[in-house]
This record gives structure tokens, C-alpha cells and sequence, in this order.
């Protein structure tokens, strides 16, 4: 199965105790990159989130975002930090007394890191509420990335089908090119009046035909074609597998170019490189 290494995810719970919000982005990266922004409270929940995430993802750039917002209303008085808030008071009415302009509400002292101690306020259960809601997020991140996985095989494919044509039609012209090289080195020696041997000739046009053949270039792009469907069809990751294989499959399409002079066979060379380079654009974001 392909996964793209793009996907977005958000999964909202509310409860007695608040709300809470896990939002999930994924990005193309060569490595598993994982960035992770928790509240002070939760801070524990971050190893198990990490451990979580390698062992469903395998690349790409990960960002995963916690917004919590605790109900101020449900929290009892003694799990409320009093000797902070009066400590934060005092600085507000130092604010107050240089900055006249300067306003505080009671939500924004409520908000502040450690007025609420949630620590006593049945965290173990929210905490295993909030990793439940994680990992609800994380399943629908796979199926984001299968998703868009599932329609790049699609067009990957096509693009194979394509490249698969022009091959066929490179193959069409290559007796046809043999009779066309043969035909105008004759004329050429005639032209010129050359005095050559007719087995001299011969050897001559065997040894220009042989360099400039290229079936031995299409049997290795044929190789590579079907090793690219083959891997598309693979469980585990294929993204540097597809690069690599389309950068031989280019390797094989550029020596072919360089060994024939026909127009038609240019042409076709044009078009498959093209669809190669816009399949390693498109590899560039599998995992």
C-alpha cells in the first residue's frame, strides 16, 4: 500500500473538564521528522506520542499541535494556585499604577502557566482521555495519506502506460532507422565517388548500425518499467526505491537519445522524459 508523506487530521473532544484539540499535519521529508507542542500539564504524554508516531510512520515532516482549554468554572477552589494569583496580582497593580492603559481579566490571570494545578485534578484521566483522542487523530492521518496515496499510484501508473507507448513506438521505427542509416551512408560513398570494397562496406555499415543500435537500451528501460509497476505494488515504503529507479530508467533513456539521430525517435525520447521527471516529482512526496 502507498502512503503519501502529505496529510492533515483534527479531532475534537469535550468534556466536564474542558476541551481539547488534536491537530496533525504531515509534510515531504527524507527522514521521520517529528515536532511536537503540548501544554506544561501534558508534558508526559510526550514520549508515548513519539513512540507512537514512529512505529505508524516511517517519513516525513510531522506536526503535532495539543490546544487545551481546561473548564475554569469545574475546578474546585483548592486546586487553584492562590499564593501565584496573589503574587500576580501584586504586578498587576504595579502595571496598573505605571500603565494606566493596561487592562487584566480574570480569564487571562486563570490562563496563566500554573494558576490552575491540574496535576491534582484527575490528570491521569485526562491524560488517557487526550491519548485516546491522539490516536484517533493518527488513524485518520492514515487514511489521509493512503488516500492521497492510493490516487498518486493512479497517475504514477498512467504515466508508466505512457512511457510504455512511446517505447512501442521507438521499437516500431528502429528496422525502419537501420534501412535509413544503411540507405544514406551508401549514397553518401556513391556522392563522393569513394573507391571502397564492397565487404569493406559492409563491415563499415554492420559497425555504424551497431553502434547506433538501441535495443539493448529499450530491453533495460522494458526492466525498468515493469520493476516500477512491480514496486508500486509493494507493502512497505517505496518512495527512495521509485527515485532510484527512475533515475536509471532516465540513465537508459538519455544513451539511447545520444545513439540515434531520428526525428521520430526523439520525439518519443522527449515525451518519456518528461513523464520520468514528472513521476520522481510525484516519488518525491510517497513514503
Amino acid at each position: 500500500m502507498i502512503y503519501s508523506m502529505t496529510g492533515y487530521a483534527k479531532e475534537k473532544i469535550n468534556r466536564t473538564w474542558g476541551s481539547a484539540i488534536f491537530e496533525i499535519r504531515s509534510f515531504n521529508h527524507r527522514y521521520l521528522e517529528i515536532n511536537i507542542r503540548l501544554s506544561e500539564e501534558f508534558r508526559e504524554l510526550e514520549p508515548l506520542i513519539r513512540k507512537y508516531i514512529r512505529s505508524h510512520l516511517n517519513r516525513g515532516k510531522i506536526e503535532c499541535n495539543l490546544q487545551f482549554e481546561s473548564n475554569k468554572y469545574a475546578i474546585p477552589a483548592k486546586f487553584i494556585n492562590t499564593s501565584l494569583i496573589k503574587q500576580l496580582i501584586k504586578y498587576i497593580k504595579y502595571i496598573k499604577l505605571n500603565i494606566p492603559d493596561g487592562i487584566v481579566n480574570i480569564i487571562d490571570l486563570l490562563n496563566w502557566p500554573g494558576v490552575i494545578n491540574l496535576k491534582n485534578n484527575n490528570i491521569d484521566k485526562i491524560s488517557s482521555e487526550l491519548s485516546e483522542l491522539f490516536k484517533k487523530t493518527i488513524k485518520q492521518l492514515l487514511n489521509f495519506r493512503k488516500n492521497e496515496g492510493i490516487h498518486l499510484k493512479k497517475l504514477i501508473e498512467t504515466k508508466l502506460f505512457f512511457i510504455q507507448h512511446n517505447i512501442k513506438i521507438i521499437r516500431n521505427n528502429i528496422t525502419q532507422i537501420a534501412k535509413w542509416q544503411k540507405k544514406r551512408i551508401v549514397e553518401k560513398v556513391e556522392e563522393l565517388k569513394i573507391d571502397i570494397d564492397q565487404n569493406r562496406l559492409n563491415q563499415e555499415l554492420f559497425f555504424i548500425i551497431q553502434k547506433t543500435d538501441i535495443s539493448e537500451e529499450l530491453d533495460r528501460i522494458d526492466i525498468h518499467i515493469l520493476k516500477t509497476f512491480s514496486i508500486l505494488e509493494n507493502s512497505e515504503p517505496i518512495g527512495r526505491k521509485l527515485d532510484f529507479v527512475m533515475q536509471e530508467l532516465n540513465r537508459e533513456v538519455n544513451t539511447l537519445s545520444s545513439k540515434s539521430s531520428s526525428f521520430d525517435i526523439h520525439s518519443s525520447v522527449i515525451e518519456v522524459k518528461v513523464l520520468i521527471e514528472q513521476i520522481r516529482e510525484q516519488s518525491q512526496n510517497i513514503e
